[in-house]
């Protein structure tokens, strides 16, 4: 298994042209990429990132936990991220991290625009003001470390903007706690139809942007990292979306037959 280490991590950020101060968002999964060669894993590798990025940059990374759909209470302050990898955890737990506020599709940061980004409070994680439509503002770039492109969430941005005939606004109801309050909330989420059962795939969205040449990838140990500009990924799924609502989907003949029955 090969090793890499907090400097090599540092060139690869350097070599797919992230720069110090920027605001980035992390998908992560550091297991794909070999053995780190430190203690601390989980820390050593986000104080890599953030010393890359300096005391101007900010560190965004999802912090999605969907408990609450089944009506499990959200503590903003305690309810941990689920599935999202140790990383972003790591993130989350940081003195002097802020949290969104949305029960479901949440995200942590830490770093200088930290505070603007999460102390947003919206129905969708992706309405118009929510903390996404402020990293695209902000001119983020999106940051895969050792996954692939599907796990690019900003997509969703697009989907909801477009308005896919495969998805509908839902809302949830729960008890949400935050730090001295304590109270009912409802917030809504753009989910996916399940009597179409829409099956997604990036992958001819990932081709358009590296045939327009807005990707950038670097090796990382045993994988590599892929990197992109919020803006430019935005752009390109909304072009695709204008021109064809299912371009997502891998099973799009199914959907369209299904859709032209209702």
């Amino acid at each position: 298994m090969k090793n890499y280490n907090a400097e090599d991590i540092c060139a690869a950020l350097e070599n797919a042209g992230i720069e110090s101060s920027e605001t980035v968002m992390m998908h992560s999964s550091p297991i794909t990429l070999g053995r780190f060669a430190g203690t601390n894993v989980a820390d050593e590798i986000i104080s890599a990132i953030r010393g890359y990025l300096g005391e101007n940059g900010t560190l965004v990374v999802p912090a999605f936990n969907f408990d609450f759909c089944q009506g499990t209470a959200f503590d903003r302050l305690k309810t941990p991220s689920k599935n999202m990898g140790v990383l972003s955890e790591t993130v989350r737990l940081s003195t002097g991290a802020e949290r969104s506020f949305h029960p479901m599709q949440s995200v942590a940061a830490i770093g200088k625009s930290a505070a603007d980004i999460c102390r947003r409070n919206t129905p969708t994680a992706f309405s118009p003001q929510s903390c996404f439509d402020r990293l695209l503002e902000l001119n983020a770039k999106l940051l895969m470390l050792g996954v692939n492109f599907n796990a690019a969430s900003f997509f969703h941005f697009a989907e909801e903007k477009i308005s896919v005939p495969y998805r509908y606004f839902k809302t949830f109801t729960g008890e949400y706690i935050d730090e001295d309050i304590r109270e009912m909330r409802e917030y809504q989420m753009y989910v996916r139809d399940l009597e179409l059962n829409p099956q997604l795939d990036l992958r001819l969205l990932e081709r358009k942007m590296e045939a327009g040449k807005k990707i950038k990838r670097a090796k990382l140990g045993m994988g590599e990292i892929i990197v992109c500009s919020f803006a430019d990924l935005d752009g390109c799924a909304c072009e695709m979306l204008e021109k064809d609502t299912l371009a997502f989907l891998k099973n799009k003949e199914d959907i369209a037959a299904k859709l032209s029955q209702r």
